[in-house]
Order: C-alpha cells, then structure tokens, then sequence
C-alpha cells in the first residue's frame, strides 16, 4: 500500500517511476517502520532529489487514507505560524501525527511578541516528551544536523527517530 501511494504521488509530478533497488531498499525500511513496533519517529535524510519528500508524502497519504489523520506542513511553515499564530503553532504540535518537511531550510529563530522563539526546537522537544509519531525529511547529513540544531537536539533525534539516510543519486538530474 505504501508503494501504491509513493506511485501515485510520483505520476502526479507528471515523472517517470524508477523503481530501482535502492528505493525498494528504502521502501521495505518505511514499511517496516510503520508495520512494526519500533520508534515514534522516522527521520528520512540525506541527498537531494533522493525521493525522502515523496516517501513522507506517501506516508502521510496512507496514513490517512486508512482513516488515520496525518497533518503535513514544512519546517519554514512550522517557523512562521510560532510568529503569527501562537495558538495554531500549539495545536500542530500536540498532533497525533505530523509530517514535517524541509527540515533545515526553516529560519531557527523566530519572532513572537518580541520574544525570540526556536519553533522547530521547540515542536520537536514537545513531540519527544509526548512521544508522538512523527516523520521529518531533511537535506541535511548527520554533521548538519548537530550543527544546526546542537548534540541535545540530536541525542534527542537518535533516541527517538529511526533514520534512513537516503544516499542515491537525485532522480531529478542523476548526479
């Protein structure tokens, strides 16, 4: 079912549907991170055009084709609701399931009243604490992440996240 929604998502790019080994590799991963009783987290990470959007995407579609109810919204989205309307911000983050996008690409501080807000820190600390089912995309490597958002944060990630580090070439350009 999850690789019927990956198709699906990729058809409606209007692109060709590569199913190679390495995304039957990532494809099994995914599904036995879904069918089995593993980590509330999934971080997929790694190159660009390497097919990690389109998973979560596909994730979030299954989910709630089965009547599970999967918001979706990018970290930059996440970073500009704290700024604008508190209240969602804390209604998104108590989600029982919650796609986020483009992690890395959102600004790391945010205003809010005047107040210098971490929103994305911030969702993943309260969805740690929780232990909500989460999945994140990123374009970012192991060191990126310690980088950008500190060893807490990371410890946190590893504890929490199972991590595929999608490695391939973009199906976008190949390189």
């Amino acid at each position: 079912m999850l690789d019927a929604c990956y198709q699906e998502i990729v058809s409606r790019r209007r692109i060709k549907f590569q199913a190679d080994e390495t995304y039957k590799l990532y494809l099994r991963m995914c599904s036995r991170w879904l069918s089995e009783d593993l980590k509330p987290g999934i971080l997929l990470y790694g190159n660009y055009g390497a097919g990690k959007t389109t998973m979560g995407k596909a994730i979030a579609e299954l989910l709630n084709n089965l009547g599970y109810p999967m918001r979706s919204i990018t970290a930059r989205d996440i970073a500009n609701l704290v700024a604008i309307d508190p209240e969602a911000f804390n209604t998104l983050k108590r989600e029982n399931k919650l796609y986020i996008d483009e992690v890395g690409r959102e600004p790391l501080v945010a205003k809010n009243y005047g107040n210098d807000k971490n929103p994305f820190i911030e969702m993943l600390e309260f969805r740690y604490d929780k232990q909500l089912f989460t999945v994140l995309t990123a374009n970012l490597t192991d060191e990126e992440i310690v980088d950008r958002y500190g060893p807490y944060i990371d410890e946190r990630i590893a504890e929490n996240f199972e991590k595929i580090n999608y490695e391939n070439k973009s199906y976008r350009t190949g390189r």
